[in-house]
């Protein structure tokens, strides 16, 4: 992985993209949500 300003590549989905996914997405109750790059665990929180 290569450096770009010490950030190791790392990129940080907005917050408005993860709410418009997950409204697209439209878990229910007693699914399951996978969020594979977890990160800051946006999605997840937000799935919640």
């Amino acid at each position: 992985m290569g450096e770009k300003n010490n950030d190791g590549g790392q990129f940080f989905t907005p917050r408005e993209v993860i709410r418009a996914i997950v409204r697209a997405i439209d878990p229910k109750v007693g699914e399951t949500v996978y969020d594979p790059g977890c990160g800051t665990g946006g999605f997840l929180a937000q799935a919640f």
